[in-house]
């Protein structure tokens, strides 16, 4: 496998920029460089890819832990479970579960398909175990497969919630909902992390610890 570092990669959207474009050609390399997680790894290469599943209750802080990582993990891409059905009026019914599990397969399997990253990210609320097994179940290849279930006490659970409510990002109905939901992870067979104290970062950082134990060979 060819090594490729990460600066190498940036100077490469050069290469695919249109050719009577120079200026947005150097604009979009300069983006990129921008991107790199400084500071940017030395050469190295994966021998298998790290598919990693972050579930937990709604409000728990999946999405905002899940972009932390985006900034420190080597060579990655995340999907959001709840992107895949963002309809209006959002219907649950069989169709479109049926409709968000197929969207969902299909795009890890587009990305561990693609060879191109050495970490995947999903992050969905996905509280019964057989959502899970259901979504393994129709992914090929060969990967490293990692879940992370993302707990905090339900007094922090409900100061996230209202946050969310008074900034217009969810509605009422999702406090009950999400104290339903969060009595199913006790016996989910994951890394739990208790992010009660602490903010989506330093989540992000022990899960990056969790997944490179030796991470000081990485830099």
């Amino acid at each position: 496998m060819k090594i490729i570092p990460y600066y190498a990669a940036a100077q490469k959207v050069v290469l695919f920029a249109p050719p009577h474009t120079e200026f947005w050609a150097r604009q979009r390399t300069f983006t990129q460089k921008k991107r790199l997680y400084k500071p940017a790894p030395k050469c190295y290469t994966f021998s298998m890819q790290n598919l990693i599943f972050i579930n937990g209750t709604m409000g728990v802080g999946k999405s905002a832990v899940c972009r932390e990582l985006k900034k420190i993990l080597p060579d990655n891409v995340f999907l959001e479970g709840d992107h895949c059905w963002d309809m209006t009026p959002f219907t649950v019914n069989e169709t479109t579960c049926r409709m968000v599990l197929g969207n969902i397969c299909a795009l890890l399997n587009g990305f561990l398909k693609s060879g191109m990253f050495e970490n995947i990210l999903f992050c969905w609320v996905m509280h019964e175990r057989g959502i899970i097994d259901e979504i393994l179940s129709q992914l090929s290849g060969d990967f490293r497969f990692h879940l992370i279930t993302l707990t905090c006490s339900e007094q922090e659970l409900l100061r996230r919630l209202h946050g969310d409510i008074a900034a217009g990002l969810r509605d009422q109905d999702v406090i009950a909902r999400s104290l339903e939901r969060a009595a199913h992870y006790k016996n989910m067979d994951s890394v739990c992390i208790d992010t009660t104290n602490l903010p989506p970062l330093s989540t992000a950082e022990r899960i990056f610890s969790l997944l490179y134990k030796d991470h000081d060979n990485l830099f």
